[in-house]
């Protein structure tokens, strides 16, 4: 179904829009009380459901109104431009979502500014893709999918590190290469340090002294001071980051 011209494209309609006319999306928008909300004003479950019922038939509506030298017709214009206008506003309502599920979040990633893009676009997808007619909360839907979304962006960037593996370079055969900047781990096991209980105390301890010293200790080095040798160091450390990047990609986390 080819789209028409628009910032916005329509919803993929779910099946209980078809087929509502112009009296149902009036009368909703009445219920909403659509004349006069405002985008930081609360509004109850009927009002929400009520506006996000607005939204899809309206595109429903819009794409009734073909035209033949245009993608629409003046009456399919006007149910476009409410669907946009509806659009924008549960967009703007709901922004805060995005800083909440992103902040709680245990996901890590270097520049969070690209966590906070994604959750955008999950956001503008998710109002566009919600299903009003199911019964529950458009914030219950959102959060699940920013959530998610965090996840699979944190696991993409643990499971490129691991790709960043070096083999043998002298006496070493280093999991990650310390000089990457910022794919640097050191920040990455920074965070888990501290939240991390998967970690036994010798596993913290290695990956402590490998990585957040102020500079990256020899597995020689840290065998000496452990007296242990340097291919135990080596198990201990690998093992403790198979455990960490473990829990960057469980979503229970």
């Amino acid at each position: 179904m080819s789209q028409p011209e628009g910032e916005f494209a329509f919803p993929r309609y779910v099946q209980e829009a078809v087929g509502h006319d112009h009296k149902f999306l009036t009368q909703s928008l009445q219920i909403a009380g659509w004349d006069k909300i405002a985008v930081d004003q609360e509004i109850s479950a009927e009002q929400e459901k009520n506006l996000f019922m607005s939204m899809q038939v309206a595109g429903y509506l819009a794409n009734q109104h073909r035209g033949k030298k245009t993608p629409l017709t003046k009456k399919g214009r006007e149910y476009h431009a409410l669907y946009r206008q509806i659009f924008e506003h549960m967009v703007q309502r709901n922004l805060g979502l995005i800083y909440k599920m992103v902040s709680y979040s245990h996901a890590y990633l270097p520049n969070m500014q690209d966590l906070e893009a994604e959750a955008f676009y999950v956001l503008f997808n998710a109002v566009r893709n919600f299903n009003p007619w199911k019964g529950f909360r458009f914030s219950t839907y959102a959060c699940n999918a920013i959530r998610n979304a965090c996840w699979q962006m944190a696991g993409k960037y643990a499971r490129s590190l691991q790709q960043r593996q070096t083999v043998a370079v002298g006496e070493e055969s280093k999991l990650y290469d310390p000089n990457i900047g910022e794919d640097n781990p050191r920040d990455l096991i920074e965070v888990f340090m501290s939240r991390a209980t998967c970690l036994n105390e010798t596993e913290k301890h290695v990956l402590k002294e490998r990585y957040l010293t102020g500079r990256v200790k020899t597995l020689r080095e840290i065998g000496s001071k452990m007296g242990i040798s340097k291919e135990r160091v080596r198990q201990i450390q690998n093992a403790a980051i198979l455990k960490v990047q473990e829990v960057v990609t469980h979503s229970d986390y």
